[in-house]
């Protein structure tokens, strides 16, 4: 059995000391002591932040929330949510499987607490359970969309937001909406490309539409919400590389997992960014 993570390395609260009881069974206890300063009048504000995929951290950041609301009645709490757990698991595909996106977003929207904020969205079901639930709940949601993740990236990076960009690459269908969005803010173009099958199994990747050439001075950049072992990402730069003759190749994803590393990765881009960076945990 893989051993988990220190659950204290799944969620901190600004301004407060974290603490955890593990047991035997595997159940774990969150204790929660504030340290910040607020009014009498008021209760304190409270920021409560996920920072793993895992769904454990949905039931920590509840008994969390669920703590504070104990001690502080008054208080209004922000739960910030990195990257949603379960986004790829999003389907239903035969008689009694569950959809494990719906359910952790079921769980998180249902989190007491004053106001949810999420990022970059793979899965539009868990987008649309969270919109539902909030709503209803009379909760506060906040969804940062792909550009802005991409413009907040490339600040925390110094890297200029007004860059020139001359092509977007879109990895697959479902990736055109998250890159005509990057490609009208920076007045680029956008290559499509689509997953390439052969008796259903995805083999690689074929392009749909583009130019007939580029300026080999052209700067590109894949962009897309989530890259997990990158396969996907080195196959989608064979192929356009075997299409065009440029120089720089970059790509940005909003959650970075990089399971098996950047090495592969940067035998074909110039640059890798992530607005939130596993590898790097």
């Amino acid at each position: 059995m893989k051993q988990r993570s220190n659950p204290l390395s799944w969620i901190t609260v600004d301004d407060a000391d974290l603490s955890v009881d593990e047991f035997p069974d595997g159940s774990f206890r969150f204790t929660v002591n504030y340290t910040g300063t607020y009014s009498s009048h008021v209760g304190p504000e409270l920021v409560v932040r996920l920072k793993t995929t895992l769904p454990e951290a949905i039931i920590a950041a509840y008994q969390v929330c669920v703590a504070l609301l104990n001690s502080y009645a008054d208080c209004y709490i922000t739960v910030i949510v990195q990257t949603m757990p379960d986004q790829r698991a999003d389907r239903s595909e035969t008689p009694g499987m569950t959809n494990a996106a719906a359910v952790s977003a079921h769980i998180l929207a249902n989190i007491p607490c004053n106001e949810l904020i999420v990022f970059d969205l793979h899965s539009n079901v868990a987008k649309t359970v969270l919109e539902s639930e909030c709503a209803y709940d009379g909760k506060k949601l906040t969804i940062n969309g792909p550009l802005e993740c991409f413009l907040e990236t490339l600040n925390d990076c110094d890297i200029d937001p007004s860059m020139k960009i001359d092509y977007i690459v879109a990895v697959d269908g479902g990736a055109v909406a998250r890159a005509e969005e990057v490609a009208k803010h920076f007045g680029a173009e956008v290559i499509y490309c689509d997953k390439k099958r052969v008796d259903g199994k995805v083999v690689g990747h074929k392009l749909i539409a583009g130019p007939a050439k580029i300026s080999p001075t052209s700067t590109i950049w894949v962009v897309d919400d989530l890259c997990d072992g990158g396969a996907t990402f080195i196959s989608v730069a064979k192929l356009v590389r075997s299409h065009y003759s440029f120089f720089e190749l970059n790509l940005y994803v909003t959650h970075g997992l990089f399971s098996k590393g950047k090495e592969e990765l940067f035998q074909y881009y110039t640059t890798i960014l992530a607005l939130f960076d596993y590898s790097e945990v």
